[in-house]
């Protein structure tokens, strides 16, 4: 039988799944409700005539670019939103990917003994503190 751990090393309401949830989406409405109302700027554009003709390599820059608006323009037609679609998606992905390896580096604090604080109850803040860098240099590179 588990018992709940003490109150000081519960995860925060925000850094809960859910609440770290919450707060992403929140702060996408604003970057979604840009990209259905207002048109493309230059860059964007740039890169949306790119994607007429994708290719494997182009000047300035890399063609995932071209490729991920191309495969907006292709599930969402012709529009503005579908020119920045994708990249709202890579955003949200990206930020799941940095709440798991939170946690992860959450778990390893517990498990190394150095979430011993009741401040440093927040994902990684064990292994960020100056007490743990040298410790942590040392377990990433071995």
């Amino acid at each position: 039988m588990t018992s709940d751990p003490p109150a000081e090393m519960r995860t925060p309401a925000w850094a809960t799944p859910l609440g770290t949830a919450i707060i992403v989406l929140l702060l996408m409405l604003p970057r979604l409700a840009f990209a259905v109302k207002f048109g493309l700027i230059g860059d964007e554009a740039y890169y949306a005539i790119w994607s007429f003709h994708p290719a494997f390599n182009y000047f300035d820059h890399s063609p995932s670019v071209a490729w991920i608006i191309w495969l907006g323009r292709m599930l969402f037609g012709e529009s503005a939103f579908s020119v920045r679609s994708l990249f709202l998606v890579a955003d949200l992905i990206t930020s799941v990917a940095l709440y798991r390896m939170a946690t992860l580096l959450q778990y390893l604090d517990r498990q190394m003994g150095r979430l011993d604080k009741p401040d440093s109850a927040a994902p990684s803040a064990g292994l960020v503190s100056d007490r743990a860098r040298p410790r942590s240099i040392g377990l990433l590179s071995a």
